[in-house]
């Protein structure tokens, strides 16, 4: 992992920015082109005089150290921003190893948060204390940095100096390490013992000036899942308005977190927020105790009454007005054989009370229900995943149910084809209707389309069907190309698969049913949001796989417009059925736009067809012609897809 590009994930050059104490080796430099100004503790003359003393830093960084707009303490950033710029506002902070030096971090974090545009984003990197000199210390709690906010802290304690002191520790002579160096049979040394940190703390007893005096020392000290359980509980007393939208590493002795003002609202029940904490806790807990395991040891064991490999998983539910369904969905979840070691149910801004049941069932069950304003289900989907911690992620949708060895079988494939392209995992399902009732046993196999997916062809000449709530996906697959594409709401699947895929991915097919999937009338798979997506991803595909004549590909022309074109066709024609001239209008404006991109044949016997589709009584004998035409291909496609197009 680049720390650089880590940092920089949500800058550009374009945006306006603040970055703490870039020293010698800034992320954001002005003389590289970005719009930044910086904040130290010292002026720059001051800054090369201390990095020349360095022997570690090379003299050629210390010319490249630049001055500091803004000179104080970082705690201070509302109020020195402020003096230098009055009421500006900026689209990110960089904040490299500086939140652990922080007397105070509750007031650093509420003044960046004063100072951060609405959509802004605060980037911080802090040492992981598994991986460096702060090995024996413990994480700081919520109690601590409580205690330095209401105390108006701007020194380290005392407390704090003698214990960075007494238990500063090296792993083979280093300061800092990678967390698989740790090891039971060779564990990091103390540097000290406990007489000279001792002698300070008494001298400074004895003089008011010594004990008022700044000393550089870690204040806090983190873990990925303890800050994160920091950050929550801050927002949860309404100490700050920030939410964390990424965390990644560990990478060497660092991790990095991603913050922005919060638009999910917190748990407001008890329960809830009982279940919250308590996952992150645990989480907590399981990498702390992580590097103190044999190689080999299977963690979760150590935490669970079944079996399990090193592999976790995660079960999202994402839910908008589901009350109907979610009890069954998430009964089928913890009827597993194999237990999620995480189950996410996000609210995406539901109307009805549906998240109060889920609030009851949380009472008996693990359940961490997380509230979000509505953004569609591909952005509640990304939004859970981004609250969650495990390697592999199982989506469920509100109204499908799971078979009891859904996860354990879609799990087995882990066991043989694990590896850096493996991606995901999927399965055959059986359709449902709207009572529960099966309509179709391995309902994949009556489908005109091979699985696994092998080629390009094959995920774009008609719908892939690797259903969300059939699949378990490797999280490093799906963050490989970002989650779902929020413009999505209908053919995300396909969108997100077909990504990973020429991603370079792999995927293996059980041929067994191992979930259910409910289709009906009113279901998101007919609704109007499904057909307005499904014009942004034709456009998405064909501006994605032009054709190319010199090379005599045409996926555009024989592929991907006419698979769309059945499906408009298809609701052309339940327009006209059902006397909607919404749809009808619609339909007859897709068919349009892509019979132009056919053949100059098939696109003259469309241009004829639409011609008539003028009004509703003609239009209505016409649909026979249409429907006749195009399953004889003269207008470049086939038999309607007796799913999407509701042409049966």
């Amino acid at each position: 992992m680049d720390r650089k590009e880590e940092l920089r994930k949500y800058v550009s050059k374009t945006k306006r920015g603040i970055e703490i104490g870039p020293y010698h080796n800034p992320i954001v430099p002005k003389r590289l082109g970005f719009n930044s100004i910086s904040l130290d503790i010292y002026d720059r003359a001051t800054l090369r005089e201390r990095a020349k003393k360095d022997p570690l830093i090379d003299w050629t960084e210390i010319t490249l150290i630049e001055e500091p707009e803004l000179v104080g303490s970082a705690s201070n950033i509302k109020d020195l921003v402020t003096t230098a710029f009055g009421n500006e506002r900026f689209d990110y902070i960089v904040s490299s190893h500086n939140l652990e030096h922080i007397p105070n971090p509750i007031q650093f974090l509420q003044g960046c948060e004063e100072v951060l545009n609405p959509g802004g984003v605060l980037s911080i990197a802090v040492p992981d204390r598994r991986c460096c000199f702060d090995f024996f210390r413990p994480v700081t709690t919520l109690g601590e940095w409580l205690e330095a906010f209401f105390e108006h802290r701007e020194i380290p304690t005392l407390r704090q100096r003698f214990d960075f002191a007494s238990l500063f520790a090296v792993n083979d002579q280093k300061l800092g390490w990678s967390l698989d160096q740790v090891r039971l049979d060779k564990l990091p040394e103390l540097v000290h013992d406990l007489s000279a940190p001792f002698i300070e703390w008494r001298r400074a007893i004895d003089s008011s000036g010594e004990r008022d005096q700044y000393h550089d020392v870690h204040c806090s000290v983190f873990t990925p899942f303890s800050l994160q359980l920091l950050i929550e509980g801050l927002a949860y007393l309404g100490l700050i308005n920030l939410q964390i939208i990424d965390v990644a590493g560990p990478s060497g002795l660092e991790f990095f977190v991603h913050l922005k003002h919060r638009e999910a609202m917190l748990p407001t029940q008890t329960v809830e927020l009982r279940h919250h904490l308590t996952n992150l806790s645990q989480q907590m807990i399981r990498e702390l105790a992580g590097p103190f395991l044999p190689k080999n040891a299977n963690l979760v064991q150590h935490f669970s009454d079944h079996p399990k490999s090193d592999r976790t998983i995660v079960a999202i539910i994402a839910l908008y007005n589901g009350r109907r369904w979610i009890a069954e969905s998430l009964q089928s979840i913890i009827a597993q054989t194999r237990q999620p070691d995480e189950i996410i149910i996000v609210d995406d801004g539901s109307t009805d009370d549906g998240t109060e049941l889920v609030v009851e069932l949380a009472r008996t069950y693990p359940v961490r229900l997380l509230r979000k304003s509505n953004g569609g289900q591909s952005a509640a989907r990304n939004y859970g995943v981004a609250n969650s911690t495990a390697t592999l992620i199982a989506f469920l949708d509100q109204d499908d149910v799971w078979y009891p060895r859904h996860l354990e079988r879609l799990e087995e494939a882990y066991e043989k084809y694990d590896g850096q392209k493996f991606g995901w995992t999927y399965s055959n399902v059986d359709r449902i209707d709207e009572d529960g009732s099966i309509l179709c046993k391995s309902f994949l196999d009556s489908l005109d389309s091979p699985h696994p997916k092998r080629d390009v062809f094959s995920c774009l000449r008609c719908d892939m069907f690797i259903l969300p709530s059939a699949a378990l996906l490797h999280r490093r697959a799906f963050e490989s190309v970002g989650g779902f594409d929020l413009l999505l709401s209908g053919y995300e699947d396909d969108d997100l698969f077909l990504r990973m895929f020429r991603k370079g991915y792999d995927g293996v097919y059980v041929q067994e049913a191992l979930s259910q999937w409910r289709i009906f009338s009113s279901s998101s798979s007919y609704s109007f949001r499904m057909t307005r997506s499904r014009k942004v991803y034709a456009e998405k595909l064909i501006a994605a796989f032009p054709d190319r004549p010199s090379q005599a590909l045409y996926f555009a022309r024989d592929v991907i417009v006419p698979r769309f074109i059945r499906n408009a066709a298809g609701d052309l024609n339940v327009a006209l059925r059902e006397r909607d001239k919404t749809k009808f209008r619609s339909s007859v404006e897709e068919l349009r736009v892509l019979s132009s991109r056919l053949r100059p044949h098939q696109r003259l016997l469309w241009q004829l067809a639409l011609c008539g589709l003028w009004c509703f009584p003609v239009a209505y004998v016409l649909r026979y012609v249409v429907r006749f035409l195009t399953v004889c291909r003269l207008l470049g496609g086939s038999v309607f897809s007796p799913i999407r197009s509701m042409t049966n």
